[in-house]
């Protein structure tokens, strides 16, 4: 096993990790998370990662960063409106 690690790049510990998974499930897909499913799409939280990288400025906004207060209204300007709910719920949870 430990060669096989050194071959594809990993270590004897994860072969083994996966070595038993095929061998109980003959299955190599991934075990489900533990924790609370996810609200929001895969493509709401990338738009709000993509504003919340990029400058204020980007979106005419005079800040020199961004706060969470403050990313919600150029998201609000996008095409998508899932991410209305999105910003209603943030200001919802503790952050």
């Amino acid at each position: 096993m430990h060669s096989f690690a050194q071959t594809i790049g990993c270590s004897p510990a994860l072969v083994r990790k996966w070595r038993k998974r095929w061998c109980q499930t003959r299955n190599l897909e991934e075990a489900p998370r533990p924790g609370r499913p996810r609200i929001f799409q895969a493509i709401v939280r990338a738009q709000v990662s993509a504003i919340a990288c990029s400058k204020p400025t980007d979106f005419d906004v005079s800040l020199a960063r961004w706060s969470c207060s403050d990313i919600g209204a150029p998201a609000r300007h996008t095409r998508h409106c899932s991410l209305d709910s999105y910003f209603n719920s943030l200001a919802m949870a503790k952050i």
